[in-house]
């Protein structure tokens, strides 16, 4: 049995990449349970399978409610992770030992260029869907992270650097009803030469 989720929203439309093959996480049950890997990176439209072998749930632990295996056994959970962020997951029954997280980065289009050069910072494959929104912030050459993208349901941006530099960006889902968010993403980044 396979049970497949996803955050629903408008797809990114003609020329979108085509998502790659489902990463891998088995479940296990020797003795202690664990999340196998417990950490995982994978591109912003990736899938996750999470493979059971024992009785366990793939849960969202970012208080955003995104997906719930349920208590399952012998069978495998996919969730579609649409959003550049830091995704928390548990396994409700056993919640001490059984966390892990799935890291999606965002993208910048291209990674090298001079200042004043036309830069697209892409934080998602989809438009938010209704109740959600991104964030997105960006690391200033010789600065600190600053707001750059809040609240918006755009899922790219262009940018044009201008200085040299290396320039990075990070972005994450949140929901607007309980302001609840995932960690923010691994980085993006151009150096501006």
């Amino acid at each position: 049995m396979v049970l497949v989720g996803a955050l629903a929203g408008p797809e990114a439309g003609a020329g979108a990449a085509v998502p790659p093959p489902p990463l891998v996480v088995h479940v296990r049950d020797a003795n202690t349970e664990y999340f196998l890997p417990s950490i995982v990176t994978l591109r912003q439209g990736g899938t996750v399978d999470w493979d059971f072998e024992g009785l366990h749930t793939a849960t969202d632990d970012t208080g955003m409610g995104l997906y719930d295996s349920g208590s399952i056994q012998g069978a495998t959970f996919s969730y579609r992770f649409v959003a550049a962020g830091t995704y928390a997951v548990i396994c409700t029954l056993h919640m001490s030992t059984m966390i892990g997280s799935v890291r999606v980065p965002v993208t910048v289009a291209p990674t090298t260029g001079k200042a004043g050069t036309h830069v697209t910072v892409t934080w998602s494959t989809v438009v938010a869907p209704a109740g959600f929104v991104y964030d997105v912030q960006r690391l200033r050459v010789g600065g600190t992270w600053t707001t750059w993208q809040n609240g918006v349901t755009a899922r790219k941006g262009p940018f044009v650097p201008w200085r040299k530099g290396t320039y990075r960006f990070r972005a994450r889902l949140r929901q607007i009803s309980s302001g609840t968010a995932a960690a923010w993403s691994p980085t993006g980044s151009i150096v501006v030469g």
